[in-house]
């Protein structure tokens, strides 16, 4: 299930990410237990995401990064059939 996103922080984070998945996260682990990805995000993406929103929690940015993710990867399925 995609996480309820708002919309202006995952325009954000597209429009700031060049360099694909490199400019979002270090690493990507799945959680077995809860059934769901968990990214360690980039330090400049949270300092970039943290000056534009100040009054955001970084809740928020784990969440636009995870529906990045998800979405990405329903999309290529979607391709390979």
């Amino acid at each position: 299930m995609l996480p309820k996103i708002n919309e202006a922080y995952a325009d954000y984070v597209l429009s700031i990410n060049k360099n694909g998945l490199n400019d979002l996260v270090r690493e990507i682990k799945i959680d077995k237990e809860k059934d769901c990805i968990v990214a360690d995000l980039q330090p400049t993406l949270i300092e970039k995401f943290s000056i534009k929103f100040p009054d955001a929690d970084l809740v928020e940015l784990d969440n636009v990064v995870q529906w990045i993710l998800l979405k990405s990867h329903l999309i290529k399925k979607e391709k390979e059939k």
